[in-house]
């Protein structure tokens, strides 16, 4: 009976043994990960305090076998890493979004408060309030853009509205006044010609800037490795994505040009 019992026992501690080693395998392995990530973050410039204090937590942990904690503190990291790459390319976003808005002459010096204080905040680690100043900033872009479409809407209706007095008045108008008037029409449309080639221009400069991000991101996450899976899908996802609208604006902006 004895032999039998110290035989179950021998079996359990050896049992027990192994998962505590291959325990504290998986959590150094995970330690390792989130060096791997620190360092990536570091290389993209983003602040990387939070994490590195992330990681001294961890290392402690796990010198004190206590690895739930350094689950914690690992995952930590990892979460950490992709909601900076979320938050930079969303204040790149919002930089080519004030950009195009500024193609129209408009008055963004709010909009780039907010990128710019976002930008600060994000380099301080201070994601909440990133985030935050960033929805703003694309609240204050929407608003703009309706004030954008309504300047185009009132510059159809002045122009309507010569061509109507034009025709109504045409028995009392002196010629100087038609030439005048005309004058003034063609000015106009050149105006606006000349602002929907340099859209054009700029959505084709876009473009090209758009390839070489993507061509860097392929170049990061499958030659180098620097860029995880992760982080490079959504990257291409918001890459393809705005390479998608400009192929579809530009030709609407040419049809726009042909006509005037």
């Amino acid at each position: 009976m004895k032999p039998t019992y110290l035989a179950i026992l021998a079996l359990f501690l050896l049992t027990a043994g192994y998962a505590n080693a291959q325990n504290a395998k998986e959590n150094q392995a995970a330690i390792m990960q989130a060096e791997k990530d620190i360092n990536e973050m570091y290389n993209s410039g983003f602040g990387v305090v939070f994490v590195s204090d992330a990681l001294l937590d961890a290392k402690k942990a796990f010198n004190a076998t206590i690895y739930s904690v350094v689950f914690e503190k690992t995952s930590l990291i990892s979460e950490r890493k992709l909601r900076a790459y979320n938050i930079s390319d969303s204040i790149g976003a919002l930089k080519f979004g004030i950009e195009e808005l500024e193609t129209y002459n408009l008055n963004t010096s709010r909009a780039r408060e907010l990128l710019n204080k976002s930008a600060a905040a994000f380099r301080n680690e201070r994601y909440d309030e990133a985030e935050n100043l960033v929805k703003q900033g694309y609240t204050e872009l929407t608003s703009m853009r309706a004030e954008a479409t309504l300047v185009q809407v009132r510059i159809k209706a002045v122009r309507e509205n010569i061509i109507s007095f034009l025709v109504d008045n045409k028995t009392n108008i002196t010629m100087g006044a038609i030439v005048l008037v005309a004058a003034v029409y063609l000015t106009l449309g050149k105006i606006s010609a000349k602002r929907i080639k340099n859209r054009i221009k700029d959505l084709e400069t876009e473009k090209i800037v758009l390839k070489n991000l993507m061509k860097k991101a392929q170049y990061e996450h499958f030659q180098k490795g620097t860029l995880p899976k992760e982080s490079y899908g959504i990257k291409m996802g918001k890459y393809k994505e705005r390479m998608l609208e400009i192929k579809e604006l530009v030709p609407v902006l040419k049809a726009r040009l042909g006509k005037k």
